[in-house]
């Protein structure tokens, strides 16, 4: 699971998984306050 900043004070959560040397995206959503506050930190 990742959690990145996009645009102005947005972010999304996203399950990931890698197959041949390749990024594929499971799922996005936006991210809960609470995931922002824990993880979302710069």
């Amino acid at each position: 699971m990742v959690i990145g900043h996009v645009g102005n004070n947005a972010y999304l959560t996203a399950v990931i998984t890698y197959r041949n040397e390749k990024v594929r995206i499971i799922s996005a959503r936006k991210s809960s306050k609470k995931e922002v506050d824990v993880y979302g930190n710069d």
